[in-house]
Formats: C-alpha cells, structure tokens, sequence
C-alpha cells in the first residue's frame, strides 16, 4: 500500500478568524520584509586612510605601502617649480621603486632631465616640457576613476576622462629634504569595503528579527487553531525508530576523519581570509579580486572568523564541519527517512543504504572549511520542513525551510540547492496557502513567508552595503573565473582528470548518485512509484536532486568540491534506490544481479581515477598518482570483469526464463541494499585506511593524522617538521694528499648554464647563480657533447655537521645525467673512498635549482662531488655547486611573527605561520613568501597574479624573491615546498604619514568603479 501525503492525523481546533491576530501577522511579517530590504541601503561608518609624503619624520626619503586595491581612491601632487629646476636630473617621484621590473609601465612618475619634466603614467608619457622659472608655479598632478589631469604653472597639459590611476607599492624619490620643500602627495586609499554598521543600521536589522519572530510566533498560533498534529504514537515510534549501531558507526567515522582525515581544497585559502578579517575589518577575497569581500556570500566566513582566532588547532577548526556532518547525519535519519515511507522508516538496510552513501560525500568533499556543509544542512533542514508542513498543514515550519533555504544561498551560491524543495513541492504547496488564505487572508500567509525568505539580507549585508556587495560582484565577474552555464561541462571533464579533482574518491559518489537516480526513476516509470515509499515525498526527493544538478548550471565556477551540496539528499536517494532494487520489479535474482553489475560498473569508472587527495594528506598514501593497483592488477579491471560476469549471469537467467522465487520484502530489501552498502563502505574504508597508511609511511616525517597525534593538533603542524638553512654552508677545500686523483672537468665549466628559459627557451625556469653558493660549474655547451665532472676533496665538520650533506643542481639527473658524492676518509698514504651515493633525483626536462641532500658517512672526513653528463639533444645538460653542511634551523623559528606571504594551498599545513595583515587597505611588507610543493606551485602564482587582482600584483614591485635551501626533516628527497626570501628593492624604505578617519557613507554611495587589474591573464585554476 502507498504512503500518501495524508498520514493519520489529529486536526486542530479550527474557527472563524481570530480577531487582530492575522492582521498583526501581516503587519509584522510585511515591517521584517520591508526592513530587510531597506538594511543594505542603510549607512555605515566607513573607515579611511590618506597617505601623505614627504613625511614629518623622514622628509623625502622613500616611503612603501602596497594598495591591496592596486590603485588609489584618488592621488594628487603638487611640486614646485622651483623643486623640479633643483633636481636637475632624477626622479622627483614615482608609485614603484627604480628598480622594479615593469614598474614603469603601471606606475606614475615624474622625472626630470636636462631641463624637461615628464610626467609618466600608464605607460606612456602623458606630458613632457621644459620647467618654467614662472615664481610660484607648480606642477599639479589629480588622478581619480573619472579624471586625470596634469596642470604646469597655470597650463593644463593633460586633461583625460580616462581611468590614468597607476598602482601605488610606496613613494620613491630623487629629491634631497631641502629640494622636496613644498611639494607633496597624498593618497587616498581606496578603502570602502572597511565599514560597520550605523546604529541606525544595527537598530533596524535588530526590529526586522524582532519583527519576523513575533510575525511566526503569531502564525504558529494560527497554525495551531487551523494545522493538525501528529498522534502522539506516531510521535513515539518515530523517537523508537533508531539504529544506534549505525548512528555510532556514522558519527565516530566524523570523529576519525576530524583528526585524521584529509584537507580539502581550500582549506588553506579560507583560513587565511578568515584569519586576516581582525586587520582588514572584513572577510575579504585575501589572494585574488583586490581582496574584495566574499558578500554576498560572506555571512558563513564572518562568523568563521571570530571562531577561527580562538585557536589554530586542527581540530578545533574542523569542528564546525564535524557539528554541521553529525547534524546533517540526524536530521537525514530521523527526519528525512521516516518521511519516504514505511519500508524505509523500519528498514535498517535502506538506512545503512543511505548511511554510507551519505559518508561517501562527506569524507571527500566536506571535512574541511567550505561552506557546503551549510548548503547540505540548509537543503535538508528546508526538505525535511516543507514535507513536515504538507503533512501538518502548518505554515511557520514553511517559513523556517525559507530561512534555512536563504542562509544556503547566503553562503555559497550552491546554495540555490536549497531552494530546489520549493519548487519540488510548488504544487502542494500553493495548495495549502489557498487553504489557510481561505481562512487567514493572503496577507497573513504570505507577508510572514515573504520576511523569512528575505531576513538573510540582515546577515549578507550586515557590514557592506548595496553598493559595495554590487561592485565586489563586478570585480570577481571581471576578472574571473565565472564560467557560463554552457560550460558546465568542464565540472565533469574535471570529474574524471587524473588529479585530485577527479580522484576515485570524489568520483564514486557522483557517478553512484546519478546511478541511483536512474534506477528509481525506471521503477516510478515503469510502476507509477515506488512500491513501499511514499509516493509524494519520494517524488519530491527525486526531483530536487535532479534540480540540484541544473542549480550547478548557474553557478560561476565549475569546481567539483560543489558536489559536496549532495551529501545528505544523496544519501535519501541511496535510501530510495535500495527501495527500488527490492520491489517486484527488482526483486528477482536476475534484475538484482544486473543492479549488482551497474554498482560494480560505477565502482570500475571511479577506480581508473588516482587515490589522490590535496597537497599535505597526498604524501604515503598509496596509488596517489595512479589508478589503485594489487598484486600488478589495476583494480578497476577486476571490477569490470566482475560487471561484465554479473551481466553475463543476468542474461543466462534471462535466456534460461521460468518462475523465479520471489524474496519476502524485508529479505528484499537488505539483499537490495547490500551492493550499495559494501560498495560504498569499501570505498570509506579505503578513505580512511589511506590515511592510517599515510600516517605510518610519515613516521618521522610529516602527515595531518601524524601531527594530530603528536601535538593534538595545537602544534605548528609542517612548519615544525621544514628545516631551512641559515648559512650556505660551503665546504672548504681539503689539503691535498699523495696518492689522491687530481679534479676533472672534462666538458664542465664554471658558468655552464643556459640562459633563462632553458636550452630551447621553452621553460619558465632561471639558472641564476644561488644565492651564497660559488662556483657553479655545468656542462651546458650550443653545441653539447659528453662531459665528466668530479671536484677536489672537500673537508667534512669534525662530526659531520649534524646535518645532511646537500649540492645543489640545475638541469635534469636522469636520462643520460646523474649527480653522486663520494664520501672518504684521509689515510697516510691518500683518501680512501669509503662510499659513493647517487644522489640524483630523476627529474626531467630542464628543472632549475634545487638541493639533493644525503646524510653524511659515519667515518668520513672529506667528501667531493661527481657528475656525469652523457645525454644527447636538447635539454641534456647539468649544473652543480660545491657540497654544503649548513647550520640550520626549523620554518616556525626562522619566521618566527614575520609577515608572510603564504601561498594559499599552504595555511592549513601551517597554522603559525603568520600572513601578512592588511590595515585600511594598506598590506604589511612581508618577509618571505612561502609556496606549496611542485604540483601546486604554479597554481599560487596563477590565482594571485597581478592580472586576476591578487597580492602578487605589489609583491613583485617591492622586492625580488630569492628562494632558501630547506628540506623535510625524514624526507630529504620531498618536494614539500619552498621558502623565498624577499629582497626589497629599496630594503631602507620607510612608511608614510597616515591620516585615519571615518565616513558616513549611505547604501548607494560609490566613489567609482575600482581600478582595472594590470595587463596580462588572469588564470582560472586553482
């Protein structure tokens, strides 16, 4: 028998219309809406900031402060002519250092020469002509996103409606203090997303709560009078109807994956956002957009913030995950279960079904710091409330949905999933707002619903306003990644790339749900429903999940973390079809087998993917960079055999025909359930078991489970375990000694690199000389041609140093050249070679410089270096330095509270070390950038490049990075990172005057279009 819409109940006391009360509904319900729609328009205190130079202090010397915004709110300048004619030659100002590379082509200058006066900007010479001696003249220079004009002694020589704005790293000059008397520039910081709210505002977002509180409280008091109930049994059975063997299981696999698990894509990301908001006075986009806000979708990282300074710990910042997963895991268990009927409500198969589907999400895409833990709850708390109020006839639980459903889309704009139970139930649904408008008025049903689906604007706008959220949404437009909705199919082509994005991991789930959507819609096709399942619920489920997959349509990026969103409606429908493999028409052994064989199809399509996870958690974990393999067997193959078997049983059934022995319905059901649970939990238990593996293949080196352990997650986490050098280290030559080989150099000589760009000039490397370290000898020569390299003896510490021995190479080591040191121990009669070891790291193409590092041989006193250069054709060529044992020190010690620039892969690995704040639009000047391994690398370059608005856009102007040895204590040979120091170009630059202050600025208020992001391409990978 089908479970309709219409479950046993006790109606409520129904009446004429209560006098007052629904008009006091509507009012409320219609002040909360109001008030929500006026809140962005509502003024805030802006906070702003003029920089100014010459500075009190200091007078003219050089002044740095790199605009997060790139360019000024508006820049002038005034210097006297009297200023320019005693500079002769030089610089009188200029927004980038002399020395910057293409400093020139985005900055502002004014230089004089011989006389003339050019003003330089945009690259290009906006004005050029000879100084006046006119008394009292001055050069005046105005630039702001409406106009540019350039004024000399009363004569206007450039008067430009065009956006001239040029990026501002600082102020250097030329001019001596007694030549800079007079002149001036001052900046006006383009700081406008730095606000809180007015008292005005606070006050009136505080009524619009109040307002929708007291419109629910008065609708749910309508409700009572005209809803029904739930008999009291029924509420009973539903409290009984607990597995706490599977609730156990569920939860302690969240708890597990809290400590253990794996990051996730953006951990890192996210946390430098939220960590930097204490300075920046909101949550900004820290690594790219100018670090525009996240509104309209900030609310999440707001209250992540505050969070988030309680304490670095692992654990404590993966609790607001664990909390929303063991919510998600209740609420889809006694929530939205029951409601798909009776079989599913006592069927312990369909919720281990729905269980380890549900993990199958969650392990992959949703341990960390995204918000898609927010869209599954906010999705499943507006199902599981709009199937309760068709059953109930009530309208506040309709209107607690709304609010779950806007929050979602507050979030993230995968959010909008949340909204699909809406439009799944429009029909019923408007059938019981004609029902209750019958009675109640239209106003007091649709006013209080109206400020519940709008009161998230309170939260999206509380410290921007409509302005500010409008122009943030420009920026991040512009500049991109926002990838049209006929290109959603570069998610899927994403889905199976072999990388972390298209590991088996994330893979599975997806494939497994559209598998599972499938199945129950050929039975609803075939037999009208679900037999045993609740035919409007079931129904319902169906369809918001099939909408969810178009709401991915709509969304800018296309990166498969969203997939995520489907973890608590996936884990209903797994439920569902484990209905479905058990009706009549899946009953059978036949039908079950081939159900048997899509499953283990799935599985096959899933495990030609890598077992590969981000960054940190991808170090020991088996089949990281390939397809999983046992015994030489890759494991996808076994799975398809196994399908193609199950098919090839099928058809024999099938071919055979006769009666088949139909199973009772419970049998049914668990031997229905029972691919999809072994399957998937098989596949959680390889996630976890990769990282237990990883865990013991990282003992005495780094891995996130490891550290947790370790330090209960209160520890620096990998920055403890980075040894980086603080000297070079270069050993010194030994005496010779009689009987020892004399050097070779055969082929090799001092200087033989290519020039930057490699052999073909098709690389993006530089072979600079490292920094320290001398002499370089390589082998690299136009014409090529074999070369033998093997040095002099060189004189270990008395104790070998404490450290591993290092040499650091340029070119490839494999394919015809390898790099060895030969360790020796000195003899009367000559050095007796005790050991040599091949140091070479296999690396091809032409990589630039890096350090092979060895411990040192009990027992040796000298050591030297051997290379051999046999290779043929381009690229066929190598660089080495002498060997070093340098003194040496941990990450955390050498940067200490220095500001950093880390990489946004790197944070979450990292918890201590310190990103460089941003203060009224103003970024500190960091020490040392720090970069994800060799895979990751590019990505922190291409996000944050100076053409998509990231910090790289002033980093590059203010200093040159020079990179610093340092290596993975336990893992010399891993590639864990890399650390670079920043060398200013002007190391003894000071900091300007800074004049603070506050604004009212009213919703609209826009002093103009941020300036554009500086020529190139503005990468979309991440």
């Amino acid at each position: 028998m089908l479970t309709l819409d219409r479950p046993p109940l006790l109606t409520g006391t129904a009446g004429p219309r209560p006098p007052g009360r629904t008009a006091v509904a509507a009012v409320l319900g219609l002040l909360a809406a109001v008030l929500a729609v006026a809140f962005p328009f509502l003024p805030v205190e802006q906070d702003t900031l003029q920089l100014r130079w010459p500075t009190a202090e200091n007078g003219t010397a050089p002044v740095t402060a790199p605009l997060v915004a790139i360019r000024p709110e508006r820049l002038t300048a005034e210097l006297p002519c009297t200023t320019l004619a005693g500079l002769g030659t030089g610089t009188a100002f200029s927004t980038t250092p002399a020395d910057a590379p293409g400093g020139a082509a985005v900055g502002l200058a004014v230089t004089v020469d011989a006389g003339t006066v050019s003003v330089i900007g945009d690259g290009e010479v906006l004005a050029a002509t000879p100084v006046p001696t006119t008394p009292g003249c001055a050069l005046s220079i105005s630039t702001d996103a409406a106009a540019t004009t350039v004024v000399l002694g009363g004569q206007t020589l450039v008067d430009s409606t065009d956006d001239l704005r040029p990026e501002v790293v600082g102020v250097y000059s030329d001019l001596s203090d007694a030549q800079g008397a007079g002149a001036s520039v001052v900046i006006t910081v383009d700081n406008r997303y730095d606000s809180t709210p007015t008292p005005l505002k606070v006050a009136v977002g505080v009524l619009a709560v109040l307002a929708l509180l007291g419109a629910l409280a008065v609708l749910h008091g309508l409700d009572a009078r005209h809803g029904r109930r739930l008999p009291r049994r029924a509420r009973a059975g539903r409290r009984r109807r607990t597995d706490p063997v599977r609730d156990t299981v569920v939860i302690g696999t969240l708890v597990v994956w809290l400590a253990f698990g794996a990051v996730t894509a953006d951990d890192g990301y996210i946390l430098t956002m939220v960590r930097a908001a204490s300075d920046t006075g909101y949550v900004g986009n820290y690594y790219r957009w100018f670090d525009v806000p996240e509104a309209p979708f900030g609310w999440f990282y707001e209250l992540y913030a505050p969070w988030a300074r309680v304490s670095d710990s692992v654990l404590w910042l993966r609790l607001p995950s664990l909390i929303m997963g063991v919510l998600s895991w209740l609420l889809l268990s006694r929530g939205l279960l029951p409601r798909l009927g009776r079989q599913v409500r006592q069927s312990r198969a369909a919720g281990w079904a729905a269980a380890t589907v549900f993990l199958c999400f969650w392990l992959p895409f949703l341990s960390g710091l995204r918000p898609e833990p927010v869209v599954v709850l906010g999705a499943l708390v507006a199902y599981v409330a709009l199937e309760r109020a068709l059953v109930v006839r009530r309208l506040v639980p309709v209107a607690i949905g709304l609010v779950a459903a806007a929050f979602a889309v507050g979030a993230t704009p995968t959010g909008l999933l949340a909204v699909a139970p809406f439009v799944a139930a429009a029909r019923p649904l408007l059938g019981m707002f004609r029902e209750r408008a019958a009675v109640d008025g239209w106003a007091a049903v649709l006013a209080p619903i109206l400020g519940a689906g709008l009161i998230v604007l309170v939260a999206v706008f509380g410290d921007q306003t409509v302005a500010t959220v409008l122009e943030a949404t420009r920026v991040r437009t512009g500049i991109g990644p926002n990838v049209p909705w006929y290109n959603e199919i570069a998610r899927y082509v994403d889905l199976f790339a072999p990388n972390q994005d298209g590991a088996l991991a994330r893979r599975f789930p997806v494939l497994l749900l559209v598998l599972c959507i499938g199945v129950c819609a050929v039975v609803i096709l075939r037999r009208g429903a679900i037999p045993g399942a609740a035919l409007g619920p079931s129904r319902r489920l169906i369809a918001v999940t099939l909408l969810g997959f178009l709401v991915l349509l709509l969304t800018p990026t296309k990166w498969t973390h969203h997939f995520g969103a489907f973890a608590a409606i996936g884990g209903g429908v797994g439920a569902l079809a484990a209905l479905a493999t058990s009706a009549p028409v899946l009953r059978s052994g036949r039908n079950r087998t081939v159900f048997l064989a899509a499953v283990l199809g799935v599985a096959a399509i899933a495990f030609t993917g890598p077992n590969a996870w981000m960054y940190v958690s991808n170090w020991g974990v088996p089949w990281f960079d390939r397809p999983p393999v046992i015994g030489g067997i890759e494991i996808y193959q076994v799975l398809l055999l196994a399908a193609v078997g199950c098919l090839a049983v099928a058809g024999v059934g099938n071919l055979r025909g006769g009666r088949e022995r139909v199973q009772p319905p419970g049998l049914a059901l668990r031997l229905g359930a029972g691919p999809l649970v072994v399957v998937c939990g098989a596949l959680v238990a390889l996630q976890v078991g990769s990282m237990g593996k990883a865990m013991l293949e990282q003992r005495g080196s780094y891995s996130v489970g490891g550290d947790v352990l370790a330090t209960g997650g209160a520890g620096c986490g990998l920055a403890d375990r980075v040894l980086v050098d603080t000297d070079a280290g270069v050993l010194p030559a030994s005496d010779p000694r009689p009987g020892d080989e004399p050097p070779v150099t055969d082929g090799f000589a001092v200087g033989g690199v290519p020039p930057d760009g490699g052999s073909t000039g098709g690389t993006e490397e530089t072979y600079a000389q490292p920094s320290g370290i001398a002499p370089v000898v390589g082998s690299f020569r136009p014409d090529g041609g074999p070369a033998t390299f093997r040095s002099g003896w060189f004189a270990l510490p008395p104790d070998g140093g404490g450290t591993p021995l290092a040499v650091s190479v340029a070119g490839r080591t494999s394919g015809g050249t390898s790099v060895a040191v030969e360790f020796g121990r000195s003899t009367a009669l000559g050095t007796e070679v005790l050991t040599t070891v091949d140091v070479s790291d296999e690396r091809t193409g032409e990589p630039g410089w890096r350090d092979l590092r060895t411990p040192v041989v009990d027992g040796a006193d000298v050591v030297r270096v051997i290379a051999e250069d046999r290779a043929v054709g381009p690229g066929g060529w190598l660089a080495v330095t002498p060997p070093r044992v340098p003194e040496q020190a941990t990450l955390t010690e050498v940067l200490g509270d220095s500001p950093v620039l880390v990489d946004w892969p790197v944070p979450f690995a990292n918890p201590c070390v310190r990103p460089f704040a941003v203060v009224d639009g103003v970024a500190e000047v960091p020490t040392h950038r720090l970069l994800a391994d060799e895979q990751l690398r590019p990505l922190g370059d291409i996000w944050s490049a100076a053409a998509a608005g990231g910090p790289l856009a002033w980093v590059e102007l203010i200093g040159d990075q020079e990179p610093v040895p340092s290596y993975l204590a336990g893992e010399p040979d891993r590639d864990w990172g890399e650390l670079r120091r920043i060398d200013l170009y002007e190391p003894g630059a000071g900091s300007p005057e800074r004049i603070t202050g506050t604004q009212t600025r009213w919703g609209w208020y826009s002093p103009g279009p941020q300036g554009e992001p500086p020529a190139g391409t503005a990468g979309a990978s991440r």
